[in-house]
């Protein structure tokens, strides 16, 4: 039997960027941006180092954000294409 959950964990694969002073990650599966959000009740201060790069998130995404359990660098820098 299926029961509702607020959030869906998940692992996302994606290039970090920063818009209008929030930090988000575009899925270089879907080409999505989807919004961070650190876990607890830390900042979002620790994205800022991964801006530009590709980078693995692990987190709970709910409704169009993602919060972030774990984030590690893939690549130093983000491809311009598949």
């Amino acid at each position: 039997m299926k029961r509702a959950v607020p959030g869906v964990a998940q692992s996302v694969t994606g290039c970090v960027d920063e818009q209008n002073g929030h930090y988000v990650l575009r899925d270089v599966q879907t080409s999505q941006l989807v919004s961070l959000q650190p876990a607890g009740t830390g900042d979002d201060s620790a994205f800022a180092k991964f801006v530009g790069h590709m980078v693995q998130v692990d987190g709970t995404k709910s409704s169009g954000s993602l919060t972030v359990t774990h984030i590690g660098q893939v690549a130093d820098m983000c491809g311009s294409g598949k």
